[in-house]
C-alpha cells in the first residue's frame, strides 16, 4: 500500500456452489501518511555536560504522534539514537566538557511510521573553569601566610559558568594537600592564620563555578614560615637618605625605594596625599607626596602587600 493513497473496499459472499451474493456497500479507506519532521530544533548548552533541546511538534499524518527519537553525534554525519521522549523538551546530560555535539529529532506515530529527521543543529558544552594563575605565598609572620592569585584566564570557546568561589589547599608536601579554606571570588587574596613557625608549606588554589564544577589545581607554591616573628621584608630603602629625593615643588617631594617583589610597595602615613608609580621587579620605584618635609617626617612610611587595592599585611616601617 502507498502512504496517503485512497482505497475502496466491498465484500461479497460465495457459497459452495459458486453462487455470489450481491456486493456489500463500498467503503473508502485512506492510508495514513508519515508524520512531518519535527521543526525548530534548538540546542542550548546548560553546563559542561548538559545540553537542552527544544523543538516544535510534528504534524500527524493520520495517526497520533507516539514519541520522538533524539539522535546525537560528534559529527553531523554520524548520529545515533540517545533517547526516546513522549514530547519536547529533552535534556541531554551525558556530554563531556567543551565538546561540540550535533542533534536531530525524529517523530513516530502509533502505527510505527517514522518521520524524516529534523534539521541537524549543534551545541558546544561549556568549559570547566580554568585553574587560577600567578599564585604567590608570602610569610606575613611566623604564624601567618598571605596568599594572592590571578583570576583564571578568559575561556576560549563557548565560555563557562560564572565563578562562585576558590578553594585553598595546603600541605607539608606536594602530595599531601588538604582543603583549608573557601574564598569568595573577589578579591583574590586570603590569609592563612593556622600555620606554625619554621615550617615548610605548599599551597594550591582551585576555582569553583556556580554549577559546582572544579578547575584543575593551580601551580603549587612553597613558603617557609620564619622561626621568629622577625623576618626579611622583600623591600629595602636606597642607600641614600630617602628624604634627599627630587624636590618637585616647595611642598612636593619624591621618595625613591627599591622593591624585590612586584606586589610590594611603600605606603606613606599620609595616604590621602600619596601617589605611587611602581616599576615592577628589582627596580627603583617612587612615592610622590604633597606635604612639607616637616609634615612628612612626622609619619612612618610602611611597607605592605597590596593586591587590587587591598592591603594584606603592613610589614615594616622607616621613619
Amino acid at each position: 500500500m502507498t502512504a496517503a493513497a485512497t482505497y475502496y473496499y466491498a465484500v461479497a459472499a460465495a457459497d459452495s456452489a459458486g453462487d455470489m451474493s450481491p456486493m456489500s456497500v463500498v467503503v473508502q479507506a485512506i492510508v495514513s501518511s508519515t508524520p512531518s519532521a519535527p521543526s525548530g530544533l534548538l540546542a542550548t548548552p546548560v553546563s559542561n555536560t548538559t545540553v537542552s533541546l527544544t523543538w516544535s511538534a510534528s504534524t500527524s499524518g493520520g495517526l497520533p504522534i507516539q514519541n520522538y527519537r533524539v539522535f546525537r553525534g560528534t559529527t553531523s554525519s554520524n548520529l545515533s539514537q540517545v533517547a526516546t521522549v513522549v514530547q519536547p523538551p529533552y535534556t541531554d546530560a551525558s556530554g563531556s566538557s567543551a565538546t561540540i555535539y550535533y542533534y536531530a529529532v525524529q517523530s513516530t506515530d502509533t502505527g510505527g511510521d517514522l518521520s524524516a529527521l529534523s534539521a541537524t543543529v549543534s551545541a558546544t558544552t561549556l568549559e570547566l573553569p580554568s585553574a587560577p594563575t600567578g599564585l604567590i605565598a608570602i610569610p606575613a609572620s611566623n604564624t601567618k601566610v598571605s596568599l594572592a592569585w590571578n583570576v583564571p584566564p578568559v575561556l576560549t570557546t563557548q565560555g563557562g559558568i560564572p565563578l562562585a568561589s576558590y578553594r585553598v589547599y595546603r600541605g607539608n608536601s606536594l602530595s599531601t594537600l588538604l582543603h583549608i579554606q573557601v574564598v569568595a571570588t573577589t578579591p583574590t587574596v586570603t590569609t592563612d592564620n593556622t600555620v606554625t613557625p619554621d615550617t615548610t608549606y605548599y599551597y594550591g588554589i582551585q576555582a569553583i563555578d556556580t554549577g559546582g564544577n572544579t578547575s584543575t589545581m593551580s601551580d603549587l607554591v612553597e613558603v617557609v614560615t620564619p622561626a621568629t616573628p622577625a623576618h626579611t621584608v622583600p623591600f629595602h630603602w636606597p642607600a641614600s637618605n630617602i628624604y634627599d629625593g627630587v624636590l618637585v615643588s616647595v611642598n612636593q617631594y619624591c621618595v625613591t625605594y627599591i622593591v624585590d617583589h612586584p606586589s610590594w610597595f611603600a605606603h606613606l602615613g599620609l595616604a590621602t596625599s600619596l601617589q605611587v608609580n611602581l616599576t615592577k621587579g628589582n627596580a627603583a620605584a617612587e612615592a610622590i607626596y604633597t606635604q612639607t618635609l616637616s609634615s612628612i617626617q612626622q609619619y612612618p612610611i610602611t611597607v605592605g602587600v597590596y593586591v587590587d587595592g587591598i592591603s594584606l599585611v603592613p610589614e615594616a616601617e622607616e621613619t
